[in-house]
């Protein structure tokens, strides 16, 4: 085909097309069709191909927010023409004089309604289409706060509903209950709660972090004079890193941005950061109504329950050049119930169920050297425990969603925490809280008004520590992790190592570390590291949550020592209760890996040795090979072990494992020795042959109900793998079934991974 079209300009006119329009961009001579003829032919082409004119779809592009313009949108199988459309905008089903545009701006007079629009045209086919937009959410009212200590210019902000750059003010805008992330450029800072006024005090994670923000900021202040605000809108776009470096920041972190800055000393940049908000105190009035409590006080307060409930309390407070400055212990009848620090909107917001005529004490004091400013505690309505719980839609990390979660909501505010009922005992508590910086008992209740503004790692959290409740009791018969009703306490975004370290001969700052633990009778997850890889924290998989929850299992009963033999099967029982809740909740084909999803996992219970670790320089452990002792070398891969005494056993004894160490020896080989027991796991739950001996398996969460009911009452701290055998063939007593005799497979699973009588110690 020749070509046709001619002119240099090839876009289409937004008027009717015109035959002059037609002379003056084709070569030979051609005459216009008619619109009718146009939209016929289409017609007969779609119905030729069986293509049907589905109803147009209206939407609304842009948020409910004061002062934002929504935008019309049109989809059409039929065709969406460029002009003949008529716009009709409702607020609240009433309709709006004069709003007949494709765009809509929202003003006062549209605060708390919702927002729809109706079209009406002919679409390219030449039917007639009359559709409504599914109204919006009621409209709230935008909000600016502003970045201070001093005004900070040029950092881009994001809320859910708003994105932009602080001005020379430092102001941002936001919706009442949002959090706001910030960054330098694509430097990630920290977030907050959105509140009127925010300092890096507010933003950051831990005062480490603090002092590296109001360093970084204060030292490349474009003319470093942050007496006159801080301009830092030149880094926009002029650097690529993700996140601050834990620890000390030095100059060559400077350099990255802008080597012709000094580096501002942190001494100097804290206390330039507490003059500036002693200053708002004293120009705003804000020390207003506020009592100063130092380090050395502890102000107390006292509430008598007229009536059994629970009831929110929230103490407003000050910011100040730390993370919080103020921590409140809460006592009820003598006993510590709960301890809060100030939420990052620095109001310290917690709830609290007490009987009728019976008190709770309030304790109030300053964190460090900075005083605490705070309102005397405002204390809610008391409501009945049923008034209390909710249901809610939640989302966690990644994909976790969670569309019935169970929750508190008191006094307006929801609280990821539930209480159930037990008769005749003590109310069973699962509650998650969040631990902020680095001191000592620095922690908050994961609150929320709105249930999109929860934290998701703490609905994670929350919602994997219900799975194991409900496992414990509804498959294990178990009244929570010590068959006591015990409360299941969850802290999430939980820095560790606390402060600076060695360990195993490198570095380690404090904050740098992503894992998950258990200590005593808690559980406690670190942050997310997206800067390593981790997008998400191990809050996020419910194998990872019923393994910490394991050892709490293990500490109630057998309490299993932590090194050789004992430490492997106190690791080993914790693997297989995460394993057994993973598959319990699951669908589909069953998984028998341990870690986090999209990850290559931790440990596989099905085929250990499918997994290795390379030896690091500051290991000195031995294994066996071929039998015979073994001294890896740097770097070496060495797959997990799945025979006891077998090919990458770690050697226990004593004459060799002199001294169980965390870096040099894994307390002789808790985590890699585990393996062994694992794959006797898998063998009695599923079945298989191994080392030429074949199992029956009885099913996980059979074979889950023997091995608690040996570690509750057969183990002992110093149990061996051998010991371990025996109570668990104790366990398994008489039971059949389906026809399977279940000590006998037990037996069976145990020699299948050579735990067998002749290499038993003493034979």
């Amino acid at each position: 085909m020749s070509k046709q079209f001619k002119g240099a300009d090839t876009t289409l006119p937004n008027d009717d097309l015109t035959q002059d329009y037609i002379d003056s961009h084709t070569f030979s001579s051609k005459t216009l069709v008619t619109k009718n003829k146009a939209q016929e032919h289409l017609v007969q082409t779609l119905n030729k191909y069986g293509v049907a004119n589905a109803p147009a779809t209206v939407y609304i592009n842009g948020h409910a927010v004061k002062n934002t313009t929504l935008t019309a949108e049109i989809q059409d199988p039929g065709g969406v023409p460029h002009n003949g459309i008529s716009y009709q905008w409702y607020a609240d089903d009433n309709l709006v004089d004069g709003a007949n545009n494709k765009t809509f701006l929202l003003t006062q007079n549209h605060i708390d309604k919702r927002i729809k629009v109706r079209v009406i045209f002919k679409d390219l086919m030449g039917v007639s289409e009359n559709r409504f937009s599914a109204p919006t959410n009621p409209v709230a009212n935008e909000i600016t706060g502003y970045f201070k200590g001093s005004a900070v210019k040029g950092l881009k902000y994001a809320t859910e509903t708003f994105t932009g750059t602080t001005d020379e003010s430092g102001a941002f805008k936001y919706q009442a209950g949002e959090r706001i992330k910030f960054y330098l450029g694509d430097l990630y800072l920290g977030q907050s709660l959105a509140a009127d006024i925010l300092y890096p005090s507010d933003i950051a994670a831990s005062n480490l972090e603090m002092g590296n923000i109001v360093q970084l900021l204060q030292t490349l202040d474009v003319d470093s004079n942050p007496d006159n605000g801080i301009d830092v809108s030149r880094f926009l776009t002029k650097n690529t890193k993700e996140y601050l470096p834990y620890g000390t920041l030095l100059q060559i972190h400077i350099n990255e941005f802008d080597a012709s800055k000094t580096l501002v000393s942190e001494e100097n940049a804290k206390q330039f950061l507490t003059a500036q908000i002693e200053n708002d105190r004293n120009a705003n009035g804000y020390t207003n109504g506020y009592t100063k409590s130092t380090s050395l006080e502890k102000d107390t307060h006292y509430f008598t329950y007229d009536a059994t409930g629970r009831r929110t309390f929230e103490i407003p407070t000050l910011a100040c050049a730390q993370i919080n400055c103020c921590q409140v212990s809460v006592l009820k009848d003598g006993a510590t119930e709960d301890e809060a620090i100030a939420d990052q909107n620095r109001v310290i917001r917690f709830s609290v169920q007490q009987q009728f005529q019976h008190a709770v004490t309030i304790k109030i004091q300053a964190i460090g050297t900075q005083a605490c400013y705070y309102k005397p505690p405002i204390a809610g309505s008391i409501q009945a425990l049923d008034q209390t719980h909710k249901t809610i839609n939640a989302q966690g990390q990644g994909n976790n969603s969670y569309p019935a979660l169970k929750v508190l909501k008191s006094n307006q505010h929801y609280y990821l925490e539930e209480v159930i009922s037990n008769p005749g005992s003590p109310d069973i508590k699962i509650k998650t809280i969040k631990s902020i910086g680095l001191a000592p008992a620095r922690h908050i209740k994961h609150t929320a008004t709105k249930v999109k503004y929860f934290d998701k790692d703490g609905v994670d959290a929350h919602a994997n520590s219900i799975k194991v409740y409900d496992y414990l009791k509804n498959v294990l018969n178990m009244d929570s992790y010590n068959d006591k009703g015990g409360t299941l306490s969850a802290t999430t975004n939980y820095l560790y190592p606390r402060f600076d370290m060695l360990s195993c001969g490198k570095r380690s700052d404090a904050g740098s570390w992503f894992n998950a633990f258990s200590g005593g009778n808690r559980i406690f997850y670190t942050p997310a590291k997206p800067e390593y890889g981790h997008e998400a924290s191990f809050a996020s998989v419910v194998n990872v949550a019923a393994h910490e929850w394991g050892h709490s299992v293990t500490n109630s009963f057998s309490k299993l020592a932590y090194s050789r033999e004992s430490g492997a099967l106190n690791e080993a029982f914790s693997d297989w209760l995460g394993i057994a809740i993973k598959q319990h909740y699951s669908t589909g084909v069953k998984s028998w890996t341990i870690g986090l999803n999209n990850h290559p996992p931790l440990r596989s219970i099905k085929n250990p040795s499918s997994i290795s670790r390379g030896y690091s320089s500051h290991q000195t452990y031995k294994i066996l090979k071929a039998g015979k002792v073994y001294q890896p070398t740097l770097a070496e891969i060495i797959p997990y072990p799945d025979t006891y005494k077998g090919e990458n056993w770690h050697i226990v004894d004593e004459n060799i494992c002199v001294q169980p160490s965390s870096c040099g020896n894994d307390y002789c080989g808790v985590h890699y020795n585990s393996s062994v027991a694992n794959k006797m796991f898998y063998l009695l739950s599923f079945g298989g042959t191994h080392n030429g001996i074949t199992v029956t398996g009885i099913g996980i969460n059979n074979a889950m109900k023997v091995a608690l009911d040996a570690n509750k009452n057969q183990w002992t701290r110093v149990t061996t793998f051998h010991d371990a055998k025996a109570g668990m063939i104790t366990s398994a007593g008489n039971d059949v079934i389906n026809g399977i005799n279940v000590a006998e497979q037990v037996k069976l699973a145990w020699e299948a991974i050579n735990v067998l009588d002749s290499n038993k110690s003493g034979n």
